[in-house]
């Protein structure tokens, strides 16, 4: 045996080939090839190839335990691990496996043993090859990647293991398309999400140079997108952001910071900084942003817009790459209030594809339209405008001017509201953010900002227990805040307390950024909705303005008072010379025919009653309207062709608040002289009230 060495296991062929030989686990022929194994002899001969062929299990573990070669190659090239795959034999797969056979061997076809498991839907046999080191970018039967393929046959098991399994996230198709974009083109909207969470990238171009953005304006994936296209608008492009939308200043994006439209050295707000910048130079009528903390506020305060913060869920957010996806809004901005309001009246409605959106309820009372309404203030102490000293006049400037419009201010107490505040960034919804973005900053952390690795990786660290003790704190506030509301209507804001400059905020980047929270950080966990308006400017020509502040579906009145403080409050929009806020069509609450329909897209829920006489405040029957929670809407007057007319059981004359128009005749004749002289006009006033006591319809159906 001393050439044993030297010898190749071909000599030993016909002995493999004897299946008797080699069954018995004690015969001497086992141990002579353990002996010849160990001495280094290379295994030869197809009776590998043989056994698994046979599907012989037994056979064939016997001779990958002796060390046959695993490499062997049948007419057409196949491996035994790829025969086996193809046999569905899966204790041969996973003893070859278990022999390091070689994961990546293709055939005469150029298609290797992790294809054929995909296409034949073996999950463990998927997963033992790609811990074996299995590649995902090799061909399929019909010359497509197996990672495209996998996304086009939706088979969702197995991309995600593969991407798990360090797949090329920037991997394409044999045409030259993303992942993105090939599950876009599929109709795979259940992967889409999957593929950003595991890396792949939003932002690359398909063959068409086509970015990921505008396939989904074409194929409708942004749900309020191609609902705003067939209404007339036109998708001019993307806009820069805080990266992953985790900010409020505007230069945490790898693009670089998106400066401020009336002061360049000043931040423009975030996370949607380009979204407002756009609309406030004029390159775009209005524009969609996300508010989960404040980015649909913040920039419009700093721009001189309208920024809207829907309700939570009035806009699926389908195709918004997530921040706290229980928290995140679609947001608005506008040059004026009627143009947010036509775009949230086309934009809204629930979408199938987003758990989180939603049907609003009725708006109720209207108090953005009444001639009177209430608002709330925070207490002195609660006021922080961080080192602003224009601050304080400003907003008691807003506040004037909201009562010269009919406001009474009422003072809130504002701690419960700050409390709620500290949450979002102290609490579990950093580790949502982190959740939302997990398999990225996993995989890629170099990518990411500084500051938004820092402040997301805090996330991983959250547990259930904080959790769920957050989750009770912060429902032990709501009911803490709730009565707030049975004494206003709405609740009046600084939008921030002071602008920055980008370099301060690059040297102290934490500490201002949550300065910019302080009023907008508790609104989405309170579920509330929000206004930001323009109401001045400071002394160094940058804006600031207010936010009002109302509960869930109240999105139409905040927009009607916004628009009447707007035009009451600052000459022009956005960093233009226009002044269309304060032309006839600028108030949604106008008599235009598209104020009609944005009326009818936000029912009220309630109906509105005109009354005289008796029923007006203070007299003895108005307590019929308030008793039923009707809300004085607007004092008005009948016109001077209408008249008094007596009615059956006097006297006196009159014995009732009726009036009728009537021509000279009158109904039964020529109009006595005595009523000819009682005409003049009538005082009137509407009320709005629910619809469901009796006599308020009676009351409805008389006037």
């Amino acid at each position: 045996m001393t050439s044993a060495p030297q010898l190749r296991l071909r000599h030993f062929a016909p002995l493999l080939a004897a299946a008797g030989l080699v069954v018995s686990c004690d015969t001497p022929q086992k141990r002579a090839l353990r002996e010849l194994a160990k001495a280094g002899i290379e295994p030869s001969g197809n009776a590998l190839l043989q056994a698994v062929a046979a599907q012989d299990a037994l056979r064939a573990g016997w001779l990958l335990e002796v060390g046959v070669y695993t490499e062997q190659r049948d007419p057409r090239g196949r491996t035994p691990v790829r025969i086996a795959i193809e046999n569905g034999d899966l204790p041969i797969v996973f003893k070859l496996l278990d022999a390091h056979a070689n994961v990546n061997a293709t055939a005469d076809d150029q298609v290797g043993p992790l294809a054929i498991a995909v296409e034949r839907g073996e999950t463990a046999v998927v997963e033992k090859l790609l811990t074996a080191g299995a590649r995902a970018d090799g061909p399929m039967r019909d010359g497509e990647k197996i990672l495209p393929w996998a996304i086009r046959k939706g088979r969702l098991s197995f991309v995600r293991t593969m991407m798990k399994s360090g797949a090329d996230p920037h991997l394409c198709d044999r045409a030259g398309n993303p992942l993105l974009h090939v599950a876009m083109e599929s109709g795979r909207r259940d992967l889409v999400e999957s593929l950003i969470e595991l890396g792949a990238d939003p932002g690359a171009t398909n063959a068409a140079v086509e970015t990921t953005l505008q396939l989904a304006f074409r194929h409708g994936w942004l749900d309020a997108v191609p609902k705003l296209a067939a209404a007339g608008a036109v998708v001019v492009g993307k806009t820069n952001l805080d990266q992953f939308a985790t900010g409020l200043v505007g230069v945490r994006s790898p693009y670089g910071a998106c400066r401020n439209a009336v002061d360049p050295d000043y931040v423009s707000g975030g996370s949607s900084s380009g979204s407002a910048v756009a609309v406030a130079l004029g390159l775009a009528s209005f524009s969609l942003g996300t508010d989960t903390a404040g980015s649909g506020r913040v920039p419009a305060g700093f721009n001189n817009l309208i920024g809207l913060k829907p309700s939570l869920g009035r806009i699926p957010t389908t195709g918004v790459v997530p921040a706290c996806r229980t928290l995140d809004a679609v947001s608005v901005f506008a040059l004026t209030a009627a143009d947010a309001a036509r775009v949230l009246a086309v934009a809204q409605g629930p979408d199938a594809q987003d758990a989180y959106s939603r049907a609003m309820p009725p708006h109720g009372f209207d108090f953005g339209s009444a001639s009177a309404f209430r608002f709330g203030v925070p207490r002195p102490d609660d006021l922080e405008f961080h080192g602003n000293a224009e601050g304080p006049a400003q907003y008691a400037q807003a506040v004037a001017r909201l009562r010269e419009l009919g406001g009474t201010a009422v003072e809130v107490d504002l701690r419960p509201f700050r409390a709620v505040a500290t949450l979002l960034y102290e609490g579990p919804w950093v580790a949502e953010r982190y959740a939302a973005i997990r398999p990225f900053i996993e995989a890629h952390p170099a990518a990411l900002h500084p500051v938004t690795l820092a402040i997301t990786k805090k996330g991983a660290s959250i547990s259930a227990p904080d959790t769920f003790a957050a989750l009770y704190r912060l429902k032990a506030l709501q009911q803490q805040t709730l009565p707030v509301w049975d004494g206003i209507d709405c609740l009046v804001v600084p939008t921030s307390g002071s602008p920055y400059r980008i370099s301060d905020v690059l040297a102290d980047p934490i500490r201002l950024n949550s300065n910019l929270g302080h009023y907008t950080n508790f609104v989405n966990l309170l579920d509330l909705s929000a206004l930001a308006v323009p109401t001045g400017f400071l002394a160094n020509g940058m804006p600031c303005g207010i936010t009002l502040i109302a509960t869930c579906g109240k999105d139409l009145p905040l927009l009607n008072l916004g628009a009447k403080l707007h035009a009451a409050s600052v000459a022009t929009v956005g960093a233009t010379p226009h002044a269309p806020h304060r032309a006839a069509r600028a108030s949604p609450d106008s008599t235009s025919l598209d104020a009609a329909a944005i009326r009818s897209a936000f029912p009220s829920g309630l109906v509105r009653v005109a009354v005289c006489g008796a029923h007006l405040s203070g007299l003895p029957l108005n307590g019929q309207l308030t008793q039923r929670a009707a809300r004085l809407v607007r004092s008005t007057r009948s016109a001077a062709c209408y008249r008094l007319v007596a009615l059956p059981g006097g006297p006196p004359a009159i014995l009732s608040p009726w009036s009728k128009k009537i021509s000279e005749q009158g109904p039964q004749g020529p109009v006595s002289p005595i009523i000819q002289k009682l005409s003049f006009t009538l005082p009137w006033t509407i009320w709005t009230a629910g619809l469901q006591p009796l006599e308020t319809n009676r009351a409805a159906q008389m006037s």
